[in-house]
């Protein structure tokens, strides 16, 4: 279809020439197969996600066929109701999104330019919510912005009657947003608004979750993102994944509140937390014996919190009387850098050894198996000027650590070992179970 604007309201489709849900599999004259009921099959085997098999999230393909994959592509669904928003501004700052993501889950791309993009979003279209005269509303974004009788943006009513799609393209037929996840038409939504008075969930999922096996639990969903402020109580039977898209503002900042649902994977797959927790920094409570298991639990922006000595030592500074000696460290999360003496300093010159680099590699000699290394800021330098061009280090929500730091988790290809003595699975693909 023409990228020209659609009518208010409207879904504009982009670059899918064809969805296959959760249809059985048809391979020429043999009998159609479902490959979430027997997804080991031959005719169900796939490097790529989403494929012919599987397209939902939380498919059961996905976690059986987890280390398989060498590309994931999922779908996005953008909701513009930025009125600001020129086709091609809208335009420019997915492309930019996107260029983002895929650069970020190149595994050690620091030190390799030949490390492979893994997550590779495709736009699946953009539905129109701007006003046709600008000037009916008084904030920056549209009138149809959802939003509760306190005036503030209402998810909720993102998966109610106002929300309405046609699928598949053509029918004349309307779906809901529930709908289009579970026959897994997409994997994600993003939302263009601009005013900061309806501002919209930054990150918020509600995610399936798994046991040790990473079987599903049926029935069973995490419903928020901690801190976010939203809890996503709807009745859909996969997982749900909404992020903000703010036109005015730079990739950076969108990856570090992308990286919350990251971070609270472990809330939902077992296996994740097994094997995140000590790279997120948030076993402080067990490898110190603190009274916390990370900064976050004990840091406010603008608040210093933390000093570091020396880069063995990490210590309080005006919260509590602790002292971490020798700091063994993983790397960290989207608002603590190994080096943060608070949270969001992402600029810190202060040298702090870590081991980012090295995680689970079992490389070293040390107590972890690991090596340690040094980090420090100038480590993200490496991200001037690297495209998307506004992903630039230190502007941006620290867009040069956001990208350093996804950089760093086990990724395709890595040669890390997992709690169960096994090689390290792959991390991104939990992102959509």
């Amino acid at each position: 279809m023409s990228s020209s604007r659609c009518s208010s309201g409207s879904l504009c489709l982009f670059g899918i020439a064809a969805l296959w849900g959760c249809a059985p599999l048809a391979v020429d004259a043999f009998e159609p197969i479902d490959c979430n009921v027997v997804p080991r099959s031959d005719r169900c085997r796939f490097d790529v996600w989403p494929n012919a098999g599987s397209s939902a999230n939380s498919d059961v393909w996905l976690s059986v066929n987890h280390d398989a994959l060498i590309e994931i592509h999922p779908r996005v669904l953008v909701l513009n109701f930025d009125n600001d928003s020129s086709d091609e501004t809208l335009r420019r700052s997915i492309d930019a999104r996107i260029r983002a993501l895929a650069e970020g889950s190149r595994y050690h791309g620091y030190l390799s330019a030949e490390a492979p993009e893994f997550v590779r979003y495709e736009l699946y279209g953009i539905a129109d919510y701007r006003d046709a005269d600008p000037a009916a509303s008084q904030f920056g974004s549209s009138t149809q912005v959802p939003v509760g009788p306190d005036g503030e943006f209402d998810p909720l009513q993102l998966f109610g009657p106002n929300f309405q799609f046609e699928y598949p393209a053509g029918s004349g037929q309307d779906v809901g947003l529930c709908a289009l996840f579970e026959v897994g038409a997409i994997n994600e939504v993003w939302l263009a608004v601009a005013d900061g008075e309806r501002e919209p969930p930054l990150m918020i999922e509600r995610k399936q979750r798994y046991d040790g096996a990473l079987a599903p639990i049926l029935g069973d969903f995490n419903p928020r993102i901690r801190g976010s402020g939203y809890s996503l109580d709807i009745e859909c039977g996969v997982t749900v994944r909404l992020a903000h898209l703010n036109p005015g503002r730079g990739s950076g900042c969108d990856l570090q509140v992308r990286g919350w649902s990251i971070v609270d994977t472990g809330l939902s797959i077992p296996y994740f937390a097994e094997n995140a927790t000590a790279f997120l920094n948030a076993d402080f409570d067990e490898r110190f014996g603190a009274s916390f298991e990370s900064f976050s639990q004990i840091c406010e922006a603008g608040m210093p919190c933390v000093s570091y000595p020396t880069t063995r030592v990490a210590q309080a500074n005006g919260v509590g009387t602790w002292r971490f000696e020798p700091y063994r460290q993983g790397c960290g999360t989207p608002e603590f850098p190994p080096n943060a003496s608070t949270r969001y300093d992402w600029t810190s010159e202060t040298p702090v050894d870590s081991r980012c680099e090295h995680y689970a590699l079992g490389d070293g000699d040390g107590e972890d198996g690991d090596i340690y290394e040094t980090y420090e800021v100038s480590k993200l330098a490496s991200y001037e000027g690297l495209i998307p061009e506004d992903v630039r280090f230190p502007d941006d929500c620290g867009g040069g650590w956001q990208m350093y730091w996804r950089q760093s988790m086990p990724g395709l290809g890595n040669l890390a070992t997992g709690a169960d003595g096994e090689p390290m699975k792959n991390w991104w693909p939990f992102m959509f179970y």
